[in-house]
């Protein structure tokens, strides 16, 4: 009878017990990359990239980025003469490799060291 109810007893502590987290590797991670003109934002899913100019100074700032099907994409605020945000979806894939660039369109252009999420084997 003891042992019925020791083994009852553990297995509802066992049910009831906050279960840990898997791994570390389990953790939703963002990629973010940042200067004093503006930012870029990958989220957790890789999926969603957002690109911030954070000044009215005419100067663009644009997200450029490469996916798992290796396609190369461009998103930029849609004002860049202004501050704001602008966010692009991507539909095949997942972000791979991005990086943060600005400049005034058709004179030049400068971007930030690229970062990557997933190397390539």
């Amino acid at each position: 009878m003891f042992i019925r109810a020791a083994i009852v007893a553990v297995s509802i502590a066992c049910v009831l017990m906050p279960a840990a987290p898997a791994s570390a590797s389990a953790e939703r991670r963002v990629w973010e990359s940042a200067n004093r003109r503006g930012s870029v934002t990958v989220n957790s899913g890789r999926d969603v990239v957002t690109v911030c100019d954070f000044q009215a100074d005419d100067t663009y700032v644009e997200a450029e980025y490469a996916t798992s099907f290796l396609a190369i994409h461009k998103v930029a605020d849609s004002n860049g003469a202004l501050a704001g945000c602008a966010v692009d979806r991507v539909i095949l894939g997942r972000v791979d490799v991005f990086k943060l660039c600005y400049g005034k369109r058709h004179v030049w252009r400068q971007c930030d060291q690229s970062i990557w999420l997933k190397h390539r084997k």
